[in-house]
């Protein structure tokens, strides 16, 4: 294993990042390593002494602000499959807080073009051990996890009601909105990112005292203008590939801030402090919050959520404690094929 950074700079208030850090400070391994969390929107704990508790507001400019966040380890990708499994126990555990993760069940599909991704996304789910259900429990994760392959087996798999009319149109020439095949993962499901990002929040902040200097957590209210970079060394046989070492980032006000690791989570900002022409692309989402009664509530709360990964298209069920939300999204026109889903600044 290699050394752990002694200083660590960590930039962008974000779940991602937040979460990062805070394993970093509670982890033996990391315990002679200090950190500086870097954003503009970070709380002044000044004034607040941690007997009182500390407020904390979530940045509004964050992806992670939002109720919409859908928990799963159906991915194609097996190994992205598999870290994301063993987040979703630390949700069940209760990572973001009480009331915040709610295991609703997943339903995935996709048009004709995306039922390969589908396809490889529910062998990972199947071939998981680390599911919540017990490792080498393959009956079980069976059980939990059932193959869709028409709009009409999907609309029953997302509680929906069948339809009352038949559509004539040609299949060939337009497929249901819902996707033409796909499965239900039924130990899926979704988060109150906002709610969980204020708990998270909470205890990353304990970690941090203005008024200790043995405080392995430094907080700094800034922007970040650019990143440094080690000076480039000739070019020699030996080093023709060495690529430029970030070793720090500069503040809108010129101060330097040096680190033996910098991490980003900049998101949609990240093109402002490197070049990323060609390589990636930030689209946005748009999300509907459609107001509800609470009868409606009440008969919608324990429905899947549904995401059509060829559209982007999604629907999660309202909160348990809340009678009015339900979210929706459109996909971006930006968006890549089924093959690649879209690394959006409101990525599920």
């Amino acid at each position: 294993m290699s050394r752990p950074p002694q200083f660590l700079s960590s930039v962008l208030e974000s779940l991602a990042v937040v979460s990062t850090t805070l394993a970093i400070l509670e982890s033996p391994v990391y315990s002679q390593t200090r950190v500086i969390l870097v954003d503009p929107n970070l709380p002044d704990i000044t004034n607040q002494g941690h007997d009182r508790g500390i407020s904390y507001d979530p940045s509004a400019h964050a992806s992670s602000i939002d109720s919409s966040r859908i928990i799963r380890p159906d991915y194609a990708n097996p190994a992205y499959s598999r870290l994301a499994a063993e987040a979703q126990e630390a949700w069940r555990q209760g990572f973001g807080g009480e009331d915040v993760y709610h295991e609703s069940g997943l339903v995935v599909t996709a048009g004709r073009a995306g039922s390969q991704y589908v396809e490889a996304a529910c062998r990972n789910v199947q071939d998981n051990p680390n599911d919540g259900q017990g490792a080498g429990d393959a009956p079980t994760r069976r059980k939990d996890v059932e193959r869709l392959s028409s709009p009409a087996e999907i609309r029953a798999a997302a509680s929906l009601p069948p339809l009352e009319h038949t559509h004539t149109i040609d299949a060939e020439e337009q497929e249901s909105p819902l996707g033409s095949t796909g499965y239900i993962n039924r130990t899926s499901g979704w988060a109150n990112a906002e709610g969980a990002m204020r708990t998270v929040m909470r205890r990353l902040l304990s970690h941090s005292s203005s008024s200790s200097s043995s405080s392995r957590l430094t907080l700094k209210r800034a922007h970040v203008k650019s990143l440094l970079f080690a000076p480039s060394e000739p070019s020699s046989p030996n080093n023709r590939n060495q690529k430029p070492t970030v070793t720090g980032v500069t503040l809108a006000d010129s101060t330097h801030l040096t680190a033996s690791l910098t991490i980003l989570a900049t998101g949609a900002w990240t093109s402002a402090l490197l070049d990323l022409r060609g390589r990636i692309r930030a689209t946005g989402q748009e999300v509907a919050y459609l107001p509800l009664t609470s009868a409606e509530a009440h008969s919608l709360r324990h429905l899947p959520v549904l995401l059509n990964l060829s559209t982007g298209y999604f629907v999660i069920p309202p909160a348990k404690n809340a009678s009015s939300p339900s979210s929706t999204s459109t996909s971006s026109p930006l968006s890549p094929p089924p093959a690649e889903p879209s690394l959006s600044t409101n990525a599920k």
